[in-house]
């Protein structure tokens, strides 16, 4: 986790708050990992020049792993009742 002074650096408070809004994090009292690694990400397309479009179409999208694993475990788990289906034997 980190609290904003170790994400943000010497950043100006138009800096933070263009990078924030760009890289889709809110602000709040400490940042994960994942937060940190987008804040970043956003910062260097920032500092080679992109403009706000450019930024938010090259940013990777925002995933949140735990949510789309659970999401898709438990929903190949539950279909048909947790059995497998393979295919049936073609008989002539």
């Amino acid at each position: 986790m980190y609290q904003p002074q170790e994400l943000f650096n010497n950043l100006s408070p138009s800096e933070i708050s263009r990078t924030l809004r760009l890289s889709g994090i809110p602000e709040k009292e400490l940042y994960t990992e994942n937060d940190a690694d987008r804040f970043r990400e956003c910062r260097t397309l920032i500092e080679q020049g992109g403009n706000d479009e450019e930024v938010m179409a090259l940013l990777s999208p925002v995933v949140d792993n735990a949510l789309s694993e659970t999401q898709g475990n438990s929903s190949s788990s539950t279909k048909n009742g947790g059995k497998k289906q393979g295919r049936k034997p073609n008989y002539h």
